[in-house]
This record gives structure tokens, sequence and C-alpha cells, in this order.
């Protein structure tokens, strides 16, 4: 699987065909997932602030969003090398109960009812992702303990 931000234009239009957005934010950052049948799958960051940014998220049709696609995305959002982010918001259309609950099962919690906030004009359930509300194992090994395993 590949990881990119090339062809913004490309990445943006694929992500609001497949999440029915009218329009993205001028700062609006898409990052897409590629393996050798094509676009699984673009995120968009918008409306970016130090603290905390709207998330996009849509598989293409006939793909699926795994477990290691959702974790660069969330460390692309959070890590301090990147975007060092506190608050992911997830603005999902009230008729897309599938995206309410995978954003549950990802740790979000229910904030607000945005009335008429849709691309269609119907109510979006928005739902956020706080960094301290992930889970952060210990990292035990250093960088010189790496080395010493090679050849085990």
């Amino acid at each position: 699987m590949i990881v990119t931000t090339e062809n913004q234009d490309m990445l943006l239009e694929a992500a609001a065909r497949e999440t029915a957005s009218t329009g993205w934010a001028k700062d609006a950052q898409a990052v897409g997932f590629v393996d050798d049948r094509g676009l699984i799958g673009v995120a968009v960051y918008q409306n970016i602030t130090e603290a905390h940014a709207d998330f996009h998220i849509a598989a293409m049709p006939g793909r699926r969003l795994n477990g290691e696609i959702f974790r660069i995305l969330l460390k692309l959002a959070f890590h301090s090398d990147h975007m060092g982010l506190d608050v992911l918001w997830f603005p999902i259309p009230e008729s897309n109960v599938k995206a309410q609950v995978a954003a549950l099962k990802m740790g979000c919690q229910f904030e607000a009812r945005r009335r008429g906030y849709s691309a269609d004009g119907t109510d979006a359930i928005l739902m956020s992702l706080r960094c301290e509300n992930l889970y952060h194992p210990q990292v035990v090994a250093t960088p010189a303990d790496e080395g010493a395993l090679q050849g085990v």
C-alpha cells in the first residue's frame, strides 16, 4: 500500500464525490491510499488550527479501509512529528449511520448535532476524537535495543 499526498486536486475530487461534499476549505489537505488495484480511500483534514481539524474519510466503491489506514491517519493527525493536533472533529451526515458506528468504534464521542450542516442541507452529527483518549502503548525498546535484535 502506498500513502500519498500527491495530486491534491484528484484526491479532493475523489473525496468530494464519495462523501457528497460540495467543496473543501482552502486549507484542505488530502491523503490517499493506493494499492495495485488503484485508490482505496481518501481522507481530508480541513479547517486546521494548532489544536484541531475537521476530518472526512471515504472508501472508494468496492474498497474497505482497514486498521492500518486508520492508524496512519491518526498518527498523521496526532503525532508531534506531523500535525500534532489535540482533537479531530468528525461531522457525519445524520443519515450515515454506518459512518457514525465506525467513528464510535474508533473511540469518537458524540459532541453535538449541527442543523443543516450536511451538503444536502440535512443535519450532521458532530463527533470528536481526542488525542488524550487514544491508547498509547508504552515504548520499552530504545533505538539501541532495536539494533541488538538484528540477527536474532
